[in-house]
């Protein structure tokens, strides 16, 4: 049933939103941690990766524009979110900033195992109204044969609750969208 799909599609969107927002948030919290740093510390990870010569992003030997420096930070939180942190990412490169790394990976951790849960709730729910569907459609199609119910009749009124239950599954996958 396409609502069932939508709200499956809805619910994954959902997800990464947060994904996203939370992603953003670290890469501000990263990037405001080398600010606060790049003054008072020999070595930040903005000294290192983000500015001057050796700078991941931007044209070689040039200051990084705003967004080479946006997307170095994301680069950053994304790959400590999705528990995908390597030798080539940003290491920190003070105590400060080494902190900030191991407190956002350990967090990281629990966020990605909800993140794995509710995709995994998902998936199992998505064929369960239909299943439910199908249960109640068959209990009400050996009562009317049982019965010696018109067959047209039965036709109709299966047509019936078809309908009902549809427009019933339609608005539970909304209100699980909406939660």
């Amino acid at each position: 049933i396409d609502s069932e799909l939508t709200s499956f599609v809805l619910s994954l969107c959902k997800l990464l939103v947060m994904m996203l927002v939370l992603s953003h948030w670290i890469a501000c919290l990263w990037w405001g941690l080398g600010m606060q740093y790049n003054a008072t510390e020999s070595r930040t990870w903005i000294r290192e990766y983000a500015d001057g010569p050796g700078a991941m992003f931007g044209p070689p030997g040039k200051e990084a524009s705003f967004l080479d420096k946006y997307m170095t930070c994301m680069l950053y939180a994304v790959s400590i979110l999705s528990t995908m942190y390597g030798a080539g990412d940003l290491p920190p490169t003070n105590n400060a900033e080494s902190a900030f790394t191991m407190t956002v990976m350990l967090l990281s951790g629990v966020v990605f195992a909800m993140v794995v849960g509710n995709i995994t709730q998902l998936v199992l729910s998505f064929g369960e109204h239909r299943a439910e569907f199908r249960k109640a459609l068959k209990a009400a199609l050996m009562f009317l044969k049982r019965n010696s119910v018109n067959v047209e009749l039965q036709n109709r009124i299966r047509l019936y609750i078809e309908n009902l239950l549809d427009h019933q599954m339609e608005r539970t996958s909304k209100e699980e969208v909406m939660k």
